[in-house]
């Protein structure tokens, strides 16, 4: 929609300004032209058409501007006073190039100003000089002038704002991009000094039981109750503390080995006297 109607500026509020500018303007336009026809009934509701086919510019602007040039047409074809009832013309001129093809509106102005010369031409007593329908068409070029620039600068600012909000779209990707990355980077880091933390303990623990004494295995205590009976293992597995390893435990042993460069901790100072199990 144009500048002049917009969804913040409604199209009632718009008509009702244009029809008092045009009532007031052309009442006192009538007062300084004697020589025109006076003013009647139909002369002011010529002069309410317009503003009142203002309110229909958002569903038809094309048939609002024929509209609007047909009732100036008759307006000046009635030989009535020179004002300012072509004002709502202008502002339908200027919202249709906003919204409708350019190449349509220019038709229709064109047929406009047709009908606008030859209804002043056909008006009684009227006179038709050279320079009036040319002050006419220059009026009407200002106007489809100042509607297509401002038509192009508001193709300008919304182009703008769809590289802005695409620009702020890209950043955002940027961010979560790595933020995922960091984040993934981190927990590969976490489970590998986990994987080899765990490693190194099962070394610890299959070459020196008694390192294992600690707030988490309770040594050297004796067991009154008698343990209860293993089940069947498929697979052959060396018991220790009253439990059994898992297979490959060989495999897992070396690999902490190595990483640990075959160190050995100290050892406890006496060996354990009973069975170890977990608190």
């Amino acid at each position: 929609m144009s500048a002049l109607v917009r969804p913040g500026l409604p199209i009632v509020a718009t008509a009702g300004a244009v029809g008092l500018i045009q009532v007031v303007g052309t009442v006192g336009a009538a007062n300084n032209q004697p020589d025109r026809r006076p003013l009647d009934t139909l002369a002011v509701a010529l002069v309410l058409a317009g503003p009142t086919a203002l309110l229909g510019l958002r569903r038809a602007p094309l048939a609002v501007l024929a509209t609007a040039f047909a009732i100036v047409a008759a307006y000046l074809g009635r030989g009535y006073a020179y004002g300012p009832v072509v004002v709502s013309a202008g502002v339908a001129l200027v919202s249709a190039v906003q919204v409708v093809d350019r190449r349509r509106v220019w038709l229709v102005t064109a047929l406009g100003l047709a009908a606008v010369t030859a209804g002043h031409a056909l008006a009684p007593g009227e006179r038709l000089t050279w320079w009036k329908p040319l002050a006419v068409a220059g009026w009407i070029g200002l106007l489809l002038a100042g509607a297509e620039l401002v038509r192009a600068r508001r193709t300008e600012l919304r182009q703008t704002a769809v590289a802005a909000e695409q620009e702020r779209q890209r950043r955002a990707g940027e961010v979560r991009l790595r933020v995922a990355q960091e984040l993934h980077d981190t927990l590969a880091h976490t489970i590998s000094l986990i994987n080899v933390q765990a490693s190194v303990a099962l070394h610890l623990l299959d070459e020196q039981p008694e390192a294992g004494c600690g707030p988490r295995w309770s040594c050297c205590e004796t067991v009154t109750a008698p343990p209860p009976p293993l089940p069947p293992a498929s697979t052959t597995s060396t018991t220790w503390c009253g439990a059994s390893r898992p297979p490959g435990w060989q495999s897992a042993t070396a690999a902490s080995r190595h990483l640990t460069g075959g160190s050995r901790p100290h050892r406890c100072s006496s060996p354990p006297t009973g069975s170890c199990r977990r608190r």
